[in-house]
């Protein structure tokens, strides 16, 4: 079980003070069968073991939403990658850690980033503070027994493990590197407990435990290969549903270079997923077929269209939606966690609609795979969701963003319609523009 319990962030782009976004349910038993699960007692407390299998962000542009998914993929990329710092074709995530503006001194005090998981069935607390590109503090906990107990502490370059562990070799260590994205590598000297926690928790910020999709995302076309075209054939059967006009689809290989040249023209909207093979670089693309008909609607052949070769001809919802549809049906199928900044980009109410109806469903998502996302099409609101599923994100009169739940307000009543509430500024400071008229 891979499962995400609670984000904590300060000090980090839009966020200045310290900001907790749950997925914690409440008491509230509304909808408790389809939109929560159970964890095991010995995980989370009893009455605090409820999570929830989706969260949706509404707020105003310049709210500070899309900083939330910013913030988890930032912990992401200093997990998974802080190891390579002196490899010089990987960006050293910690340069990207991007304090509070608006606050004189704000640079000179750390950012935190703190998360409470479940991997590999095991309760985690991990987090870390970075001031001025280094790493001040790192600590990992773990539920052992119903207690929660320290896997290791360390301040700046010193790491305690405490009176059970035999060997210490970590000092060479760069301050800008976090011990757990060492997890994988052979010269770690420690207990095997402690490596195997070690290894838990930076696999749960790895594929296919933890999917980001935000706007600069690679396209992901080879997820339709997998398992035999097991998500390809999934995927066509929901276009026909939504009656898409795509009749069948493939994923196919482009040559871009030779790998003695720098490929420079790359056609698409985002770069291409790239393989190579001995003696040229290739792009991956969906080659998308539709009907051709005659004057008397008789099927007479059939088109091919690509995704990314011939951009553009695709209406901008369905190219979108191929890019994140292999995904969210694999985690629907394995389990896991998908983040989705504004997942109603482009796509259909409906179709969106959808999507949170799956996650929000025993029959198709029996490994209780959870989502995340942001959004503006407050219709969402209204149908099958929690109150403690609607968050709201907000910036106050110094520009620090605050979010905070439906469930939140105590003046809610079950027939209220959220989204017009919302519109009427009951829960959120929204923009004034109806002055004008």
């Amino acid at each position: 079980m891979n499962s995400i319990v609670n984000f904590k962030v300060k000090n980090f782009r839009s966020f200045y003070n310290e900001t907790i976004f749950s997925m914690q349910a409440t008491t509230n038993n509304e909808y408790n069968e389809f939109n929560t699960f159970l964890c095991d007692n010995k995980l989370l407390v009893g009455n605090e073991n409820k999570l929830l299998k989706t969260a949706l962000m509404f707020g105003a542009n310049a709210s500070g939403k899309s900083n939330l998914v910013k913030a988890l993929d930032h912990m992401r990329l200093m997990v998974l990658n802080s190891a390579n710092t002196n490899n010089p074709m990987i960006v050293p995530a910690i340069q990207n850690t991007t304090p509070f503006a608006f606050y004189k001194n704000s640079d000179k005090e750390p950012s935190l980033f703190e998360i409470e998981i479940i991997s590999n069935d095991i309760f985690y607390d991990y987090g870390f503070e970075i001031a001025n590109q280094r790493i001040t503090l790192e600590f990992l906990k773990k539920r052992t027994n119903g207690r929660l107990v320290n896997v290791f502490e360390r301040e700046l370059n010193y790491i305690n493990f405490g009176k059970t562990t035999k060997n210490n070799n970590v000092e060479n260590i760069s301050s800008q590197s976090l011990f757990v994205s060492f997890a994988n590598t052979p010269f770690l000297a420690l207990d095997k407990d402690i490596i195997q926690d070690l290894k838990n928790v930076y696999n749960w910020f790895s594929e296919p435990n933890l999917f980001i999709i935000n706007e600069y995302i690679m396209n992901r076309y080879k997820v339709y290969q997998e398992e035999n075209g097991k998500y390809a054939k999934m995927a066509l059967d929901f276009l026909k549903k939504a009656d898409i006009g795509i009749e069948d689809f493939s994923v196919v290989q482009q040559k871009l270079a030779d790998k003695t040249f720098p490929f420079i023209n790359v056609y698409g909207k985002h770069p291409p997923q790239v393989e190579t093979s001995d003696n040229e670089v290739l792009g991956l693309d969906l080659k998308t077929d539709f009907n051709v008909y005659d004057y008397k609607n008789n099927v007479v052949d059939k088109k091919e269209i690509f995704i990314e070769k011939d951009y553009g001809f695709h209406s901008d919802g369905t190219y979108r939606l191929m890019q994140i549809l292999g995904l969210i049906l694999k985690v629907l199928d394995k389990g896991g966690i998908l983040v989705v900044d504004e997942i109603d980009s482009k796509l259909n109410f409906l179709i969106v609609d959808y999507i949170f109806k799956a996650f929000n469903s025993i029959n198709k998502n029996i490994n209780n795979a959870q989502l995340i996302t942001t959004a503006h099409n407050v219709l969402l609101m209204d149908d099958g969701l929690r109150r403690d599923q609607i968050y709201f994100a907000s910036k106050n009169k110094f520009g620090s963003t605050e979010i905070y739940s439906l469930a939140d307000f105590n003046d809610i009543r079950k027939t209220d319609l959220f989204s017009k509430k919302y519109l009427l500024g009951f829960y959120s400071a929204i923009p004034n523009l109806k002055e004008d008229f």
